[in-house]
């Protein structure tokens, strides 16, 4: 059966912002992941060196340095996102720089892969002074030791372990939890299982992730061989239409897609609900409490690396998760005042490096072979 493919152009749902533009060359990926032991104790680059010691300090260099470009598409490269993060900063601060959006850049794992090429290569400076990525991408610049390790706690001493990663390279700015998202109009009987995405009722209604997230991570909690089987019956059965890009709910909303298996975000869900649109969210009788972290790091050959510094802290500030929570739809449960966490009070697996490194089985092996079997077909 002919899939249905995404269209990545970078564009918008008629609904809501595009939240997620995760998708990555596979072969690149797993290659990374295998490459072994973390580099934790390279010596001190220049950026480091030029990072100041001060918060008072790090504020002036900031404001030297000016200009902060992402350079990535999806929300992370939201115009309207930096515009509000750069207005506060002005407020809270009192600096004037300006801080570049990027819609129309190259996707995370495009990005990715040149952060990793142009920092072996000697590139300077990195093509995006910041990078915002999810823990399975934190988890390949760190084994490519690309990101600047900082002791971010001198700036703001409440940080918690949890919080700061792989050394020192990153922040964790964000929690992107999963849900089953379906359009009440079509689905009269929505699945209330795992089990039931293999049901016939659902033949040709389901859309997936191209890269598979959600059934990754599920195999970390239910074991690799029972969802690649779960996986398998669904691609066999012909339940599997098509693929669809988290935040295109419109595709939902408008009838195209039945069922999205799943949406990494469940606020936009929530807000379409409140205009009445034909849409509901689910977590499989309790079966899908699953997510990721969202971090935030400095490249080692950024041109702006204290001002990426800042920008990375005030994203934790009450006010920068406010500002991230309006344009991305998530914030941070380690956080005070989190919304998320009032939303999603149960989650039984969260995605960071640490734990993709530890479950080699579901990220060198499982994965693939659900990315294969979804291209290939049965």
């Amino acid at each position: 059966m002919k899939l249905h493919r995404t269209n990545w152009v970078n564009s918008r749902s008629a609904d809501l912002q595009s939240r997620d533009n995760r998708k990555m060359p596979t072969r690149s990926l797993f290659q990374r992941l295998l490459l072994g032991a973390l580099v934790l104790t390279s010596p001190m680059s220049a950026t480091a060196q030029a990072i100041k010691p001060t918060m008072k300090e790090l504020i002036a260099a900031a404001q030297s340095e000016r200009v902060l470009t992402t350079h990535q598409s999806g929300r992370f490269g939201n115009p309207a996102l930096w515009q509000d993060v750069q207005a506060a900063m002005k407020a809270k601060y009192g600096i004037d720089v300006q801080l570049n959006g990027s819609p129309a850049a190259p996707s995370m794992g495009q990005m990715l892969s040149v952060l990793i090429d142009d920092y072996r290569a000697g590139r300077k400076p990195a093509r995006a002074d910041i990078f915002n990525s999810g823990g399975e991408q934190l988890l390949q610049l760190a084994q490519a030791d690309v990101l600047e390790k900082i002791d971010w706690k001198k700036y703001m001493p409440d940080l918690t372990s949890e919080e700061i990663t792989m050394g020192g390279a990153s922040l964790a700015v964000g929690l992107s939890p999963y849900a089953l998202v379906y359009n009440t109009k079509i689905v009269k009987d929505p699945p209330k299982s795992l089990e039931d995405l293999t049901d016939s009722r659902f033949k040709g209604m389901v859309f997936v992730l191209p890269y598979v997230y959600g059934f990754v991570q599920l195999g970390v909690i239910k074991g690799p061989k029972p969802i690649y089987d779960l996986f398998q019956k669904m691609v066999c059965n012909g339940n599997i239409a098509g693929t669809f890009r988290t935040g295109q709910l419109g595709r939902v909303t408008s009838g195209e897609i039945p069922i999205a298996a799943f949406n990494g975000s469940i606020v936009d869900v929530e807000e379409l609900k409140a205009k009445k649109a034909a849409i509901e969210r689910s977590d499989l009788g309790g079966e899908l409490r699953i997510g990721g972290m969202e971090y935030s790091g400095v490249p080692k050959n950024s041109r702006s690396p204290n001002l990426a510094t800042l920008t990375t802290l005030y994203l934790l500030t009450p006010e920068g998760q406010e500002i991230y929570y309006k344009h991305t739809g998530n914030d941070s449960p380690h956080r005070k005042g989190s919304r998320l966490q009032k939303l999603v009070p149960k989650i039984d697996f969260i995605e960071t490096p640490e734990k993709v490194q530890a479950n080699p089985e579901v990220y060198t092996k499982l994965y693939p072979n659900m990315v294969k079997l979804l291209e290939r077909g049965c």
